[in-house]
């Protein structure tokens, strides 16, 4: 099953980016996160890494830096922050899953705007080892899907303590697939209101009535002080993340999205005595919120006020007043993860644009509500997500050849070092990019420097398998791992994104490569179980059976190029 992170993940041989220019002079991170080495290990492929709001102070998946991240239903609307390219990916039917973090609404925003699955577990039941911070006592990391099943599935992977990730609880896995198909029989289901029901436009207040509907909920139910928990959690936010970036903002001001810097300027600013105040709050809240959890076991509220926003639109009007919009997208789901509670978004497939209704439940009893993900859309919300998959040509037959040819020439060229090939391949594009263990390269005349320079000795490899997947006639990924005899009995990975540009007449070529090299993988990264041979070729054996018995809808019955559609997405 292909998979994609955000871009605050670690992953080995490439400069962890969190969606900033700042951090692209970082070394390259020497280990994947632990969430992605437990998704790879479970038979998964990490195909890249997505496009994110920068330093996750976001609501809109808009980048200074990158551009935006586009909606799926509609690419002039908001995929939502700030895991917007995780969410547009998965709605686009790019990847099954991706995932993304959530420290004020980053998993259930871009859920909601583009019609998926998005879950953010209790505070500490999934490890952040090797990710990227934003405010430590708020971060929480999970996965988007388009199927409960999909999501139900990487969570329970990802499951199990973390010794290096001090927040982790050490609390055993907690399989929530055989709870799917149970049914809500003696859930206590209610409706969030008060604070819930207001700042809302009316595809919100549809949305809620329908799972409420669907779930059978008629009870309401008022989370004390909303509106003080999401003040609270916004001076949290500001301080936390201003004292993370404090020498940053001293150094290189300039080099951040202005609009995230002065909110971090601002966060710098606030006296410790409002800090001590929203958390002395924050203990007070989550006791009372607790305190309800006796009464009910699953509250529903709304995951954003409005369905997706137009690019670069800066505000909206709720309740008649008129407010900016990047701010107070969250305005309904920073009072949740405030104190941690485990919550899924559920999209409901409206006319014209999909909204998501939040299901929440209490500390650590997440597992508990998990057939709600599929009683409360009455499989209507997962068969439209499907049918965004129906359509998309998936390994056409010519295609294929066309790229496979392309990579074999590809390869020739590399191990004998043929610059004018190499060149004549890639395109000339300012956008072309090359990541390389000692080297990040933007633009083609980079690239091209950098090959002309470079010796030819150490270029020689030994490929163990080439995947191409076909996206259409105008996208393909091309994954390689590979052996070098200087680094024995260690593999290297390789991942292309090739782009073919009709209008230019041009044939597929490669856009973006990245690789890492075999130094970086240790073999007994490939065999995590005790026992098993330590051959790599073996254990991509092993990953590749893994991944057969859990076919992924978007590459279920390749083999008959079953026609399949992704809606328009940009994960830049």
């Amino acid at each position: 099953m292909p998979f994609a992170v955000k871009n605050l993940f670690d992953v080995a041989g490439l400069s962890t980016r969190a969606g900033s220019k700042i951090n692209r002079d970082l070394p390259a991170s020497p280990r994947d996160a632990t969430l992605i080495e437990r998704m790879e290990a479970a038979g998964a492929v990490l195909v890249g890494a997505l496009n994110m709001g920068e330093y996750a102070y976001d609501f809109t998946g808009e980048n200074a830096h990158d551009g935006p991240s586009r909606n799926p239903h509609d690419p002039a609307r908001m995929a939502g922050g700030s895991s917007g390219g995780s969410g547009s990916a998965v709605g686009g039917a790019l990847v099954p899953i991706a995932l993304g973090s959530d420290t004020n609404g980053s998993i259930r925003v871009p859920s909601s705007f583009c019609g998926i699955f998005g879950l953010k577990p209790t505070y500490g039941r999934l490890s952040r080892a090797r990710s990227f911070p934003f405010v430590a006592s708020l971060d929480h990391l999970g996965p988007f899907a388009r199927s409960v099943t999909d999501l139900a599935l990487a969570y329970d992977v990802m499951q199990g303590p973390d010794t290096e990730d001090p927040a982790c609880v050490a609390r055993p896995v907690e399989p929530t697939m055989p709870l799917l198909d149970e049914g809500i029989g003696g859930l206590r289901v209610a409706i969030a209101g008060g604070y819930f029901q207001q700042n809302l436009l009316p595809e919100a207040v549809e949305a809620v009535a329908r799972v409420a509907k669907a779930l059978g909920a008629t009870q309401v139910v008022e989370l004390p002080e909303a509106a003080r928990a999401r003040a609270a959690a916004f001076i949290i936010t500001t301080t936390e993340g201003a004292a993370l970036h404090l020498d940053r903002l001293r150094k290189r001001p300039n080099d951040f999205d202005p609009a995230v810097r002065d909110r971090l300027f601002s966060g710098a600013m606030i006296p410790a005595v409002h800090v001590d105040k929203a958390q002395k709050f924050r203990r007070w809240f989550r006791d009372m919120v607790l305190e309800l959890f006796q009464s009910v076991d699953v509250i529903l509220a709304p995951a954003t006020p409005c369905a997706a926003p137009k690019i670069g639109q800066a505000n909206f009007t709720l309740d008649g007043v008129e407010l900016p919009v990047r701010p107070n997208i969250g305005i309904h789901t920073q009072p949740i993860s405030f104190i941690g509670l485990p919550v899924a978004a559920v999209p409901v497939p409206l006319e014209p644009m999909p909204i998501g209704v939040q299901i929440i439940a209490a500390l650590a009893r997440g597992h508990r509500a998990a057939g709600c993900l599929r009683a409360g859309t009455d499989g209507r919300c997962e068969r439209a997500c499907a049918e965004r998959t129906l359509t998309m040509d998936i390994d056409l037959p010519d295609v294929l050849a066309e790229v496979t040819a392309q990579f074999q020439r590809y390869e020739k060229a590399l191990v004998s070092n043929d610059v004018a090939v190499l060149d004549e391949l890639f395109r000339n594009d300012s956008r072309t990019l090359r990541y390389g263990i000692g080297e990040n390269l933007y633009g083609y005349a980079e690239i091209a420097a950098f090959r002309a320079g470079r010796p030819a000795a150490g270029l020689m490899r030994r490929i163990d398998r080439t995947v191409i997947t076909t996206y259409g006639r105008d996208t393909a990924i091309a994954s390689t791992l590979f052996y070098r005899d200087s680094a024995p009995g260690r593999v290297g990975r390789q991942m292309q994104t090739w782009i073919r540009f009709p209008e230019a007449g041009e044939s597929s070529r490669p856009m973006s490569a990245s690789s890492t090299s075999p130094r970086a993988f240790e073999r007994e990264r490939l065999n995590h179980e005790p026992g098993r041979s330590s051959d790599p070729r073996a254990a991509a054996d092993r990953a590749r059976a893994g991944r057969a018995a859990r076919r992924s809808p978007v590459i279920a019955g390749r083999k008959d190029h079953a026609r399949r559609r992704a809606a328009p997405a940009t994960c830049r």
